[in-house]
């Protein structure tokens, strides 16, 4: 080999390695979890409010897997299998989401919903009662109307009408609960 075709293939060698060193930092890193399963929540809501409900159940499906402790995916879920009536799923997830997350509201309210659709009406007073006592909670009046058919439904008329009146008392343009104050009980 000539002195020159050394030196040409020495340098051909040190851009190589050059090269490859530089690239070496560039690999692909491993993902945050959290992140890749915040994205795959994005995508399931985009879904959801496209109403393609099967997509947006695959992407919370892998959210849940990437991150376990992703607690607006299991809201979610929750949501879109209350809907469906597949309310032992629905409890499971909206007490996974509370299990992550004490403070989630509208998870402790859409629980306490789905105990009434399932008409465990203990269970549901149990979740709106905690509600009402959380000064930070926004919405008492949906809480306070919820616990009133709870009642209702348990035939303790007095005290349903009594949570139906503090709706309204709460939130004068809710209707619903001004239509239920005027149920004859």
């Amino acid at each position: 080999m000539t002195s020159s075709r050394l030196k040409a293939t020495q340098a051909s060698i040190l851009s190589l390695a050059l090269f490859l060193g530089a690239c070496a930092g560039n690999e692909p890193k491993e993902e945050d979890p959290t992140k890749t399963a915040e994205y795959h929540f994005k995508m399931a809501t985009g879904h959801f409010e496209e109403h393609q409900v099967p997509m947006a159940i695959r992407e919370l499906t892998i959210a849940i897997e990437i991150d376990p402790d992703h607690g607006h995916s299991h809201y979610l879920m929750g949501y879109i299998f209350m809907g469906r009536r597949d309310y032992t799923r629905a409890v499971r997830h909206f007490k996974e989401a509370l299990r992550i997350e004490t403070n989630f509201f509208d998870a402790r309210n859409a629980l306490g919903a789905t105990y009434l659709a399932m008409e465990r009406w203990e269970d549901a007073a149990v979740q709106f009662e905690i509600l009402i006592e959380e000064p930070m909670y926004t919405t008492p009046e949906i809480a306070h109307n919820n616990l009133g058919w709870s009642y209702y439904n348990r035939r303790k008329h007095p005290r349903a009408l009594e949570h139906f009146k503090m709706a309204t008392f709460l939130k004068p343009g809710f209707c619903l609960g001004h239509n239920l104050s005027l149920i004859h009980i």
